[in-house]
């Protein structure tokens, strides 16, 4: 399978999640095949959040030959329910043991759970990946203002530590674990804000009809679309002028 088949299975996985997630995912995709590049990780693991990433998220890695494991307590959950052909392994936290892998990465749960910073750190033999969504991002008042109106309590990643959702938070965070953290950005960055929930979550929290059928071109067209809010993903910009824009931050590094 190669990188367009890969972004088009990502589509279909994704199709109900809206277009801000299936981005997401792609650009994140993108992050992991230069990486691997780079790298050469042999074995990898994704630690802790797998409530949000469902673990599909790991297919540039399985597909690129390495050994993936997901590591959390609904694992099993995702095991059942696992759609791709190739898979994982699958593996419940307290069953680690003494297991390293050669990359550890987590995807938006330290800001709610710093304790999951030092626990994925345990698990890695040298590299490691973490990212938390933005708080600087324009979108940020109006997911404020979406719990506000609709009197719901907030599930969404986008809560948790303020700090820990900015740069300079997220790398102060890991090194305090021992973490040391190689290169920071911002990542995930359409023209469009972060509202941190999807208009289908709105319109089925109202008792709203949501659409359900899919367009028989719906890889085609949404691959389109993908690349057009990558528009200031491509500019060669300084970190500084990205940070209203961009939905996540990351952090990669290495232990001692």
């Amino acid at each position: 399978m190669n990188e367009k088949q890969l972004e088009n299975e990502i589509c279909q996985l994704a199709q109900t999640e809206g277009i801000g997630s299936i981005y997401e995912r792609i650009v994140l995709s993108r992050l992991f095949r230069r990486l691997i590049k780079d790298y050469q990780f042999r074995t990898v693991a994704e630690f802790g959040g797998l409530e949000i990433t469902k673990g599909y998220d790991n297919l540039a890695f399985l597909l690129s030959g390495k050994r993936v494991t997901l590591v959390g307590n609904n694992c099993l959950e995702i095991k059942k329910n696992w759609k791709p052909k190739i898979k994982p392994e699958f593996c419940l936290p307290q069953t680690v043991g003494n297991k390293k892998f050669d990359l550890v990465w987590n995807f938006a749960v330290l800001q709610v759970d710093p304790n999951a910073v030092s626990q994925a750190l345990g698990l890695t033999s040298k590299y490691f990946l973490f990212f938390a969504p933005n708080f600087l991002n324009l979108g940020m008042p109006a997911h404020l203002l979406y719990h506000w109106i609709t009197r719901t309590e907030c599930k969404h990643a986008e809560r948790g530590s303020i700090l820990a959702r900015t740069r300079f938070g997220l790398t102060r965070l890991i090194e305090k674990n021992g973490g040391e953290v190689i290169k920071s950005g911002y990542i995930d960055i359409p023209p469009i804000p972060d509202i941190g929930f999807s208009i289908r979550e709105l319109k089925t929290h109202y008792g709203l009809p949501v659409k359900s059928k899919v367009a028989a071109d719906f890889d085609q067209q949404t691959m389109a679309r993908v690349e057009k809010l990558g528009v200031i993903e491509k500019l060669p910009l300084p970190e500084f002028a990205r940070f209203f824009f961009a939905h996540h931050i990351y952090a990669f590094g290495k232990i001692g």
